[in-house]
């Protein structure tokens, strides 16, 4: 492994762990209504409206990350 530089000029070295603030996306209001509020069919009728791909519990998306994205989902890791 070595250095990584993004073009901002920031660095990240060998081992440095990165996070992602989930919560920011997750209650982004731009893509969930009223994303404070519990509602226990908020996917179930995003899914309903033809929405359907990205609010499957056995899928991944950038839009909810609990169960990482892509390469780095935990689906991938036991595949």
């Amino acid at each position: 492994m070595k250095e990584f530089r993004f073009a901002d000029g920031l660095r990240l070295s060998p081992g440095e762990i990165i996070v992602v603030p989930q919560e920011n996306i997750h209650m982004d209001q731009k893509l969930y209504s009223n994303p404070y509020e519990f509602d226990g069919f908020r996917f179930s009728r995003m899914w309903e409206a033809g929405d359907a791909a990205k609010n499957y519990a056995v899928n991944t998306s950038t839009q909810f990350l609990t169960f990482g994205h892509g390469k780095h989902s935990w689906y991938a890791l036991f595949r």
